[in-house]
C-alpha cells in the first residue's frame, strides 16, 4: 500500500529540517528540466512497458478520473477543489504523524488525479523548508505520483537541496509497489542523468528493502547488480527478512561470506545474530559456538552483538547474562558502551535501579559513569545528578561531573551555574572551581 507508516513520517519530518530554508520556490515558476537535468518525458527515461498493474479504485468522487467523463474546463474545476481539499485537510489536522485518517483520505483524493496533475500538484506546494505540512503532504504527493508515473516523479520532485535523495526513495518505493520489475530495471539503467544517478544508491536501497518484504527471491536476483560494498549493506539488510526462508537466507549469507577476511563474521551474519538475540539470546550465542573459522577475538566482538541485540528489548537481563558469561569483569568495555547508551535512552528508570542493586565497586562506578553521561545528554539532569552522586571513584566522578555541567551548561546555563554553586566543596574543586 502506499500509505507509510508513523515511522518514515516521522525520519522526514526530521530530515525536512535540515538546511532547507533557502530552497527556491518551485511553485513560482514552471515546471522544468533544471533539478534533474531531464524533462519526465524524455525517451531515455521511458517508463517500463511492464508497468501496467491497475490501481486500486479509489476515486474522490461518483465521477471517473478519466478525462473522457468530463469536459477540460469542469475537471480543471473539480481538480482545483480536490486540491484545495487536500491542503485544507493538511494544514487544518491537528496531528500529522501517526493519523491514519489523514493519510487514507489523502490518497483517496490523489488517486483521482492523472499523473500529470499529481506532477502539477507538486509544483503548487511550498517546497521543503516551508513548513512540515506542506513538507509531508509534498512526500505524499510522490508517492501517488510516482505510482502513476515512476520515471516522471522521480525526475520531476527534485528542488535542489539534500531532500531530494528522500523524495526520490519515497517515489522509487511506490513506484515499486505496483511494477517492482519496472523499478528494478529503471535503477539498473547506465544512461541515468548524472542527477538522478547519484541518487541511485539511497534509491535502490529503498527499493529493494521493500521488496525483500515481500518478494524475497526478487531481491536476491538482483544482488549481482550491486557493486560489491552496496551489496554488503543489501545482504545484511535482506537476511534479517529471511525468517522461514533458510534456503535463501543460507544463499545470501554464503554470498555474503565471499567477501570475508578468514577468522571474521560477515556483516550479514552479524545482522542475524542481532536480529535473533532480540528474540532467543541463547541461540544467538549457540550460532557463534558452533560457527567455523571465527577467531577468538571475533567471537568476543560478536558477544557485544548478542548484548546489543537483546538489550533492545530486555536491557538489564542483557547486562546481567553478559556479566555472568564474562566473570571477574572489572571494567566496562568500549563495545557495551553504545549498547549502554541506547539502554539508557529507552530504559532510563530500569537502569538506574539496577545500578543502585549492583555491588559497589569500580563496575559499577563505570556503569553509572557512562549512564550519567546519557541522561545528561538527554537534559535529564536530575537523574544524572543522582547517578553521579553514587559515584566513588574520584577520576569517574570527576568525568560525570564534567559532562554533566557542560550538557546543562548548552541547555540553561543559569541552572547549571546555580547547580555548580549548590555542589560541596570537595566537587566543586573536582570540577577545578
Amino acid at each position: 500500500m502506499l500509505l507509510r507508516g508513523g515511522i518514515a513520517i516521522a525520519v522526514f519530518v526530521l530530515a525536512g529540517w535540515i538546511g532547507y530554508g533557502t530552497a527556491p520556490r518551485v511553485a513560482d515558476s514552471p515546471r522544468s528540466t533544471t533539478a534533474s537535468g531531464i524533462s519526465p518525458g524524455d525517451p531515455p527515461l521511458a517508463r517500463s512497458s511492464e508497468s501496467k498493474t491497475p490501481r486500486p479504485d479509489s476515486t474522490f468522487s461518483a465521477r471517473s478520473s478519466k478525462r473522457s467523463d468530463e469536459s477540460p474546463e469542469a475537471r480543471a474545476r473539480r481538480i482545483t477543489a480536490v486540491k484545495q481539499r487536500i491542503k485544507d485537510l493538511w494544514t487544518q489536522a491537528p496531528e500529522l504523524s501517526l493519523n491514519w485518517e489523514l493519510q487514507a483520505e489523502t490518497h483517496r483524493l490523489l488517486a483521482g488525479l492523472e499523473a500529470e496533475e499529481l506532477g502539477t500538484f507538486f509544483t503548487e506546494l511550498p517546497p521543503m523548508g516551508n513548513g512540515t505540512a506542506h513538507l509531508l503532504l509534498r512526500l505524499e504527493v510522490v508517492k501517488e505520483w510516482a505510482a502513476k508515473d515512476g520515471p516522471a516523479a522521480i525526475a520531476g520532485c527534485a528542488v535542489g537541496n539534500r531532500i531530494d535523495s528522500l523524495c526520490r526513495a519515497n517515489a522509487i518505493g511506490a513506484w515499486g509497489e505496483v511494477d517492482p520489475a519496472g523499478a528494478l530495471a529503471f535503477l539498473r539503467r547506465e544512461d541515468l542523468p548524472p542527477a538522478i544517478a547519484e541518487h541511485r544508491r539511497v534509491m535502490r536501497w529503498r527499493l529493494l528493502d521493500d521488496i525483500g518484504k515481500s518478494d524475497l527471491a526478487l531481491a536476491e536476483r538482483e544482488l549481482p547488480y550491486l557493486k560489491e560494498d552496496e551489496r554488503k549493506s543489501m545482504l545484511a539488510t535482506l537476511v534479517t527478512k529471511a525468517a522461514g526462508q533458510d534456503e535463501i537466507r543460507e544463499r545470501l549469507l554464503a554470498m555474503a561470506r565471499e567477501s570475508t577476511p578468514e577468522g571474521k563474521a560477515s556483516q550479514a551474519e552479524e545482522f542475524l545474530l542481532r536480529d535473533i538475540a532480540e528474540k532467543d539470546p541463547q541461540a544467538a550465542l549457540d550460532r557463534i559456538g558452533t560457527a567455523e573459522n571465527l577467531d577468538p577475538e571475533e567471537r568476543k566482538r560478536l558477544d557485544f552483538t548478542v548484548l546489543s541485540g537483546q538489550a533492545n528489548h530486555a536491557p538489564v537481563a542483557a547486562f546481567e547474562d553478559w556479566l555472568a558469561r564474562n566473570p571477574g569483569q572489572d571494567s566496562l568495555p568500549e563495545g557495551a558502551w553504545n549498547t549502554l547508551a541506547s539502554a539508557m535512552n529507552d530504559h532510563g528508570p530500569e537502569m538506574i535501579a539496577w545500578f543502585e542493586r549492583m555491588p559497589a565497586g569500580g563496575l559499577r562506578d563505570q556503569f553509572q559513569e557512562r549512564g550519567a553521561r546519557s541522561l545528561a545528554k538527554n537534559q535529564l539532569f536530575d537523574d544524572a545528578i543522582r547517578l553521579t552522586g553514587s559515584i566513588a571513584d574520584p577520576a569517574l566522578r570527576t568525568s560525570s561531573l564534567r559532562s554533566l555541567r557542560d550538557f546543562w551548561n548548552n541547555a540553561d546555563p543559569a541552572a547549571a551555574a546555580k547547580w555548580v554553586e549548590s555542589l560541596p566543596g570537595t566537587d566543586r574543586s573536582l570540577l577545578g572551581e
